[in-house]
């Protein structure tokens, strides 16, 4: 199939595509990458009368290392970004992100265009939602920042508020000590049936500062909260592993993910090799 008619529009630079947005409604849609929003169009699964193409947009693309944070613009693309000698500083992004679908896909599809997406399998989403990434969004009118938790409201449902365009992520610096990520798919390329996204800094024999992402378990991506309280400054041996792994299932059952038994054998061993990666990471820093 093919799409239904539309208007497409170019425009030179972000204040001209935020009015275009402010004037023609809900009846135009943001298009990044287009790796997500063109299928769906061909489908008929999607019709808007209008597409706004950021393409053109110099100040949503590139990395920016601040003193405090890094600064991702969100039209920036995957292949793009894991390109940039300023990647470096965001060791998760770059386990995470040549995970994502297939070389094609990484070259066209943006990180930004990924986040709006929100797809729950997304590596995108857990990786920024373990480093506790902000996102700016910029409407005609203001700018605002909203956490990567709040921003992911459901499958398909973000806190983008009509005319808004989400411009660039924030992630804190300085990055953490050690990071991991893994998922189980079908065939590489494939969406993640689960996967984990972790990060943290060790700290006298035990980790500080650890979060827990995961995908793939529920209608989002899931920070497992009460696993990363029971590990807060526990030595990370057989014993403090067990214990996270025993608590893992009531905490997905209560945050309505990961209901099925095999999802959760997939999300009990992604998170029992995270952790054994992270007791290595603390025994090299502390022998």
């Amino acid at each position: 199939m093919k799409p239904a008619p539309f208007v497409l529009h170019r425009p030179a630079d972000l204040a001209e595509a935020l009015e275009l947005l402010a004037m023609l409604g809900v009846e135009a849609k943001v298009l990044a990458g287009g790796q997500s929003l063109l299928p769906t169009m061909n489908m008929r699964l999607a019709a808007p009368g209008a597409l706004v193409d950021l393409g053109r947009i110099a100040a949503l693309k590139g990395i920016d290392v601040l003193p405090d944070h890094v600064r991702i613009g969100a039209a920036t693309t995957y292949a793009a970004f894991l390109a940039d000698p300023a990647s470096i500083h965001l060791p998760l992004l770059r386990l995470a992100l040549p995970n994502v679908a297939n070389a094609a896909v990484r070259n066209r599809g943006t990180l930004g265009g990924s986040l709006c997406h929100a797809d729950p399998s997304a590596e995108t989403a857990g990786a920024l939602l373990a480093l506790d990434a902000r996102l700016e969004l910029a409407s005609r009118d203001t700018v605002r920042q909203v956490p990567v938790a709040e921003f992911l409201r459901g499958v398909f449902q973000t806190a983008l508020r009509p005319g808004e365009i989400l411009q660039a992520i924030l992630v804190p610096r300085p990055a953490p000590a050690w990071s991991w990520f893994d998922e189980h798919v079908r065939r590489r390329g494939d969406f993640a049936i689960a996967g984990l996204a972790a990060a943290g800094t060790s700290a006298g024999g035990g980790v500080a500062g650890l979060r827990l992402a995961f995908i793939g378990l529920g209608d989002r991506a899931l920070l497992a909260e009460d696993t990363m309280a029971c590990l807060a400054d526990v030595p990370l041996d057989a014993a403090g592993i067990a214990r996270a792994l025993a608590g893992l299932p009531a905490e997905l059952a209560a945050r309505g993910a990961g209901a099925d038994a095999y999802r959760l054998a997939l999300a009990q061993d992604l998170l029992a090799r995270a952790l054994v990666a992270a007791g290595e990471a603390v025994r090299e820093d502390h022998p």
